[in-house]
């Protein structure tokens, strides 16, 4: 199934949330998306009337990502965690996605309890990962 501009389509296997209109704006909670080649994504999403955003997310990466999968499991807590913990910002037509670092630290400490060791170096591998994961924010 083409997308008939050339380029190879992504195939979404759910896209689920509860939605809400009304004349301040759009707010869709509970939202899951999963896309098997990336992973899965989960959050609430706040669109203003005037297209401003206040997303609260979190991604799964889907093991086949690579090894930017390994290195942010220590900010998502583990491999049994909700996930990397982003946000997104700005407008719908300018998004800005950033990493919620106070998330990620709260997902860290809860999953200390055993090697502090290896949580460090996994989030120094996890650090470099989101430099490029996440790239500089857009104006």
């Amino acid at each position: 199934m083409g997308g008939g501009g050339g380029g190879s389509d992504t195939e979404i296997q759910k896209l689920s949330a509860t939605i809400h209109f009304d004349p301040s704006g759009t707010q869709a909670n509970d939202l899951i998306v999963v896309v098997p080649s990336i992973g899965t994504v989960t959050g609430t999403a706040n669109v203003s009337a005037s297209g401003q955003l206040n997303c609260k997310m979190s991604a799964k990466l889907a093991g086949g990502v690579g090894t930017v999968t390994s290195a942010l499991t220590s900010f998502g807590g583990g491999k049994n965690s909700n996930g990397i913990p982003f946000t997104i910002t700005g407008t719908t037509s300018n998004p800005i996605f950033l990493p919620d670092v106070k998330g990620m630290a709260g997902n860290m400490a809860k999953g200390l309890g055993g090697d502090a060791t290896g949580a460090a170096g996994g989030a120094t591998g996890a650090a470099k990962a989101l430099g490029g994961l996440f790239g500089k924010k857009k104006n």
